[in-house]
């Protein structure tokens, strides 16, 4: 699919949503895509600006780069560490992960009313929540569906909390790119065993 047309049918899904009070997210991709999904999002929050965010991978080297220029046109951001392998332009280990991550969240609750963080990682879950004290921001914890639920009800009675349910054609490709992440299959097999009270 062209940029044209991509541009064309998200301007489209974003009018629908937007004019039905649904917020939308763009997901983000492959390095290859970065730069296209990123123009596509800059060009729409002008006109669906409470109604839309994107998501940045904290694995890419270029994201605080990209977190600076989206918030500064009041852009909003889901925060995830990243699921696509671009070597060379991204952190390879988890400390260095985690450690862009917490550099990322740390810009954007400075800079940021409204986002959200996506992670299964207790420690980063834990790091923003001291960090909303501090800012006392409008901020959602996302998770996927059968990853620590418990610790999303947990979550819920004191904070926003979205679980993500794949659908779609493309959900089995989509989930095993989630499984494909590090950590995720352990995190999975943990889960199984806690939803069974083991």
């Amino acid at each position: 699919m062209d940029y044209d047309l991509f541009k064309k049918n998200y301007s489209y899904i974003l009018s629908l949503a937007s004019g039905n009070g649904i917020f939308t997210w763009l997901d983000m991709e492959e390095r290859e895509y970065i730069d296209d999904t990123i123009r596509a999002y800059m060009g729409a929050i002008g006109k669906h600006k409470k109604m839309a965010g994107i998501c940045i991978q904290a694995n890419m080297e270029r994201s605080y780069a990209d977190v600076k220029k989206i918030i500064a046109n009041d852009g909003i951001i889901r925060l995830v560490k990243g699921a696509y392998s671009s070597p060379g332009f991204q952190y390879e280990d988890k400390e260095s992960i985690d450690n862009n991550f917490i550099k990322l969240m740390n810009y954007i609750f400075l800079h940021s009313e409204k986002f959200m963080i996506a992670t299964h990682d207790v420690r980063m879950i834990s790091t923003a929540r001291r960090l909303n004290i501090k800012y006392k921001r409008d901020v959602t914890y996302a998770m996927l569906n059968g990853i620590r639920n418990k610790l999303a009800v947990e979550l819920a009675k004191t904070d926003n909390v979205a679980v993500y349910v794949p659908f779609g054609r493309e959900w089995v490709a989509y989930s095993y790119r989630r499984l494909k992440e590090a950590g995720h299959l352990s995190l999975i097999l943990k889960s199984l065993l806690e939803n069974q009270g083991i």
